[in-house]
């Protein structure tokens, strides 16, 4: 006996739910606003300098503080996803759209471009100008000690720095400062955002000497200088001592002595106690006796 079986029943669609309000305290996004990011993108991509921001609200048909708050938004939305490989740039010019430094090398291999690079030289010279602002080439190279006419010649080709004035005292040098393609380049909205130099220079203290100079300060101490070494024999001067003063200076003891008056006299005995003085009244001898 063959038992029929009833054809099963196709289940019933699932009824969608009604559209109801939205959310208490969150606006509804319109299809315009979903597109706001995309749209921020295609026109900072499109714009290569950068955008103002009241040019870039009014393309964006937002108000300024809205603006700048998509921009944050999308700002940090591409700073951290790995796998994208642009950013957003914001200086005082405005906003702009650029690589980031991870895909350098492939951008390198794009029709042979070269990296900008700058020697060492450069960039002491380009922070000095940097934090100094506006500054003479002379105070320059006082900062450095070096001459720094090619380093400020190539700074201005690759315009990071410009005439931005000249100083008012005699000769009148030219100053320079840095550019907003610096700021660009550095990555950097604006001179406050300089990091703070991680010394005072003026506070530095003094260079060491080269060992074994006047001025090391690790040389020991000299040792005490030895006595003076006085000369001795016929030509030594007596050291002078206190106490009382002599009458006389002590004589030459010996036989003979030169005579002080006639220095080409020869020696000439001691006078005896026991020679009698001549008379009285007697007339010495003549030396030239008349015959």
């Amino acid at each position: 006996m063959t038992v029929d079986h009833p054809a099963a029943a196709s289940p019933a669609p699932t009824p969608e739910p009604a559209p109801g309000p939205a959310p208490v305290g969150v606006p509804p996004v319109s299809p315009e606003a979903a597109l706001l990011p995309a749209a921020l993108d295609g026109l900072l991509f499109v714009h290569t300098q950068p955008l103002a921001y009241p040019r870039l609200a009014e393309l964006l048909g937002l108000p300024p503080e809205e603006t700048e708050a998509l921009v944050l938004a999308r700002k940090r939305a591409l700073d951290e996803d790995p796998r994208a490989g642009l950013q957003i740039v914001i200086n005082e010019q405005g906003v702009q759209l650029a690589t980031k430094a991870c895909i350098a090398p492939f951008i390198q291999r794009l029709d042979g471009q070269k990296l900008v690079s700058l020697s060492l030289p450069a960039l002491e010279t380009l922070s000095v100008i940097a934090y100094k602002q506006p500054i003479t080439k002379t105070e320059i190279e006082a900062i450095r000690g070096v001459n720094c006419d090619g380093v400020v010649t190539t700074l201005l080709e690759k315009k990071l720095i410009y005439v931005s004035g000249e100083k008012q005292v005699i000769g009148r040098p030219r100053l320079y400062s840095t550019t907003q393609d610096f700021l660009y380049y550095f990555g950097l909205k604006s001179l406050r955002e300089l990091p703070a130099p991680a010394e005072d220079l003026t506070q530095l203290p003094p260079a060491p000497a080269v060992a074994g100079s006047p001025i090391d300060p690790d040389a020991p101490a000299p040792a005490d200088p030895p006595p003076a070494i006085r000369p001795t024999g016929p030509f030594s001067t007596p050291t002078p001592t206190a106490g009382p003063a002599t009458a006389d200076p002590p004589q030459p003891s010996g036989p003979a002595r030169i005579s002080s008056d006639r220095p080409d006299a020869g020696p000439s005995a001691e006078p005896s106690d026991s020679a009698a003085p001549p008379p009285a009244g007697s007339t010495p001898p003549s030396e030239d006796p008349q015959t």
